[in-house]
């Protein structure tokens, strides 16, 4: 009979004990030695509550915690002076948005990118479209433009037959089939590209080129006198 009694003793302390581990150590359980400070480690998200060692990162009930522990004063202050701070800088939303308004309206009032990117949409299928160049008999329409251009004949031919014959008119552009005389253009008219745009200084040309690279058979390179790119 005391040995029964014994074990029943035995498993209701360890029943006791299993329940404190699962629960965060308090104060006052602390005080009254119903908690072994070697044992406790202070919670990763709640640093004022004990808990076993290796249940630093458990979920804990917010409002358990709160009814048991509180809060210490200077995590209050603490949340209260970054609430206030953020509320600070959220202020200035309205106008920093005014600002970035004002700018994109004064930026299209000035630049005014619609026009201007349809000028360079305008000239630039003219030149892809129009300046061609291997005409064939009777020379009414070319086969190539200048993205057909792949030698140095190619490039002349271009840019005698092709550009050429668009930038720099010399007489004025007839619809087909019509039976009027050509007549040469005036100084003014031909300062000008596409009946409303003005031609501003010179013509510049832009060259890509691929980097060079070194090659892979350096013998076989110098035999040939090749040069390797990174293509």
């Amino acid at each position: 009979m005391a040995t029964e009694l014994k074990r029943e003793h035995i498993s209701a302390a360890d029943e006791i004990n299993n329940n404190m581990a699962a629960q965060p150590c308090l104060h006052k359980e602390l005080k009254r030695g119903m908690c072994r400070l070697s044992s406790m480690v202070n919670h990763k998200v709640f640093p004022w509550v004990l808990v076993l060692r290796g249940n630093e990162l458990d979920d804990q009930d917010p409002n358990h915690l709160v009814e048991l522990h509180g809060v210490p004063e200077h995590v209050i202050l603490k949340y209260w002076q970054d609430e206030k701070a953020s509320e600070h800088v959220v202020s200035f939303l309205p106008l920093a948005l005014g600002l970035v308004i004002f700018f994109a309206l004064m930026m299209v009032g000035h630049e005014n990118p619609a026009t201007v990117q349809s000028i360079e949409k305008s000239i630039a299928y003219d030149i892809t479209e129009n300046a061609n160049f291997a005409f064939v008999l009777p020379y009414y329409i070319g086969h190539k433009n200048y993205q057909d251009v792949n030698s140095y004949a190619d490039f002349y031919s271009w840019m005698n037959v092709g550009f050429s014959a668009i930038y720099f008119q010399q007489n004025n552009t007839l619809s087909e089939g019509s039976a009027l005389p050509s007549f040469p253009l005036q100084p003014k008219q031909k300062k000008m590209f596409l009946n409303h745009n003005r031609k501003i200084g010179n013509v510049k040309l832009s060259q890509e080129l691929i980097g060079s690279h070194p090659c892979v058979n350096e013998q076989m390179a110098s035999a040939y006198d090749l040069q390797c790119s990174d293509a």
